[in-house]
């Protein structure tokens, strides 16, 4: 069987698409990417704003997660990119001659021959079929050819295992499952974030200053009902050092003012006092 057709910019940027919504090989890589901006994201994110908070570390993780998805996806509009209306009329001839043994493959740039078994799969979409060999090239075959599609794909039934044939729903059974998972993360995000704003902002700026101060000193154990006794004498730590009293000073500081009230607003004001503490004990042991 002869065929003869004509590829286009187009058709190169369908196999791009194809190749990045079905090989294993970018799916691992695509996995890999994903993990490390997620990762970097996170750590960035802990470092800007600590926390120990369950919820709250669930929102960096999944914020980070959907960010580093849009970044792989992002990567991948990037890389297909949009034909441009002129490359469309950009043609380049092609033949095949399907025999027993294999295809050949004839073009502009030269010949080959490649066996029906050296086949690793066959994907396809609207327009157009993509033999993928374990060998490295892939075939693109436009559907418009001068063979019709229904006789091409029997002849490629007959010469190639059907589990090696991926058909078109199939393939946008996976790129639609993609798009799935991302807009549910982002309900999720939405969701988490939704139940921050509601239950756990108020209170995480003052967590986060409790234990900071708390770090400071020996046997500390300031709580949210904490009230102030003077008799009560607290050392710091020796691990304590200018870096981790800038630390608590910054966490006091960023409290926000609408969260002060006339029930923790002593306990606000010791934080500050102890810190201030911490700090003169700290003067007093490095001998400034």
């Amino acid at each position: 069987m002869y065929i003869k057709g004509e590829l286009t910019t187009a058709h190169k940027h369908a196999f791009i698409k194809n190749y990045m919504n079905t090989s294993d090989e970018f799916k691992k890589l695509n996995t890999s990417i994903t993990i490390v901006v997620t990762l970097l994201l996170l750590v960035i994110t802990l470092l800007v704003k600590p926390t120990f908070e369950p919820i709250l570390l669930g929102i960096y993780f999944t914020s980070a997660l959907l960010v580093a998805l849009l970044v792989s996806t992002v990567f991948g509009r990037v890389i297909i990119g949009k034909p441009e209306k002129e490359d469309n009329d950009t043609t380049e001839p092609f033949t095949l001659r399907l025999t027993e043994e294999g295809i050949f493959f004839e073009k502009e740039l030269g010949k080959m021959f490649l066996e029906w078994t050296d086949i690793k799969r066959i994907s396809s979409d609207g327009s157009t079929f993509f033999l993928y060999f374990a060998s490295g090239p892939t075939i693109i075959i436009p559907k418009d050819v001068n063979v019709p599609e229904t006789k091409l794909n029997d002849m490629l039934l007959t010469y190639v295992d059907e589990s090696k044939i991926e058909s078109a729903p199939k393939t946008e059974t996976k790129r639609l499952k993609k798009r799935a998972i991302t807009l549910s993360l982002i309900a999720v995000l939405l969701l988490l974030s939704v139940i921050q704003f509601m239950y756990i902002q108020p209170q995480n700026e003052i967590e986060v200053a409790v234990k900071e101060v708390n770090a400071l000193f020996v046997d500390a154990d300031v709580t949210s009902d904490w009230e102030i006794n003077e008799e009560i004498p607290y050392k710091i730590k020796d691990s304590t050092d200018q870096r981790k009293i800038d630390r608590a000073y910054k966490a006091v500081n960023n409290i926000d003012e609408t969260q002060i009230t006339e029930d923790n607003y002593m306990l606000i004001f010791a934080l500050t006092m102890s810190v201030l503490e911490a700090q003169e004990q700290l003067d007093e042991r490095e001998g400034q």
